[in-house]
């Protein structure tokens, strides 16, 4: 459905031009494996920001699923948490491989 302006129902459009995040998305594996490892400890999302320095808001999206961290951030919570980034990983993912990092190809 759309909104009399154009805009998709549903979906948050950021105004500085970067693309469209949808609301509806179901949070990850690595998302609910975040939010069971933060509750576990007593924390909450706001706590977890003074540790790692990470905003409340974007550690809302990684729970919910509307945006992915980047390696680093995976390793500051990691460490805020006290866990191996292993420890991100579901039940349902515990039979896959962790992807292995890509090694840029070297120029002769």
């Amino acid at each position: 459905m759309l909104h009399p302006a154009g805009l998709s129902v549903g979906r948050v459009f950021s105004l500085s031009g970067a693309s469209a995040v949808a609301r509806d998305r179901k949070p990850t594996a690595f998302g609910r494996r975040l939010r069971e490892l933060r509750e576990e400890r007593g924390l909450s999302q706001q706590a977890l920001e003074r540790l790692t320095g990470i905003a409340h808001q974007s550690i809302y999206q990684y729970e919910h699923g509307t945006a992915s961290p980047n390696w680093t951030t995976v390793l500051r919570l990691a460490d805020a948490l006290g866990v191996n980034v292993g420890e991100f990983r579901g039940p349902e993912d515990q039979g896959e491989e962790l992807p292995e990092k890509k090694n840029p190809a070297k120029k002769n």
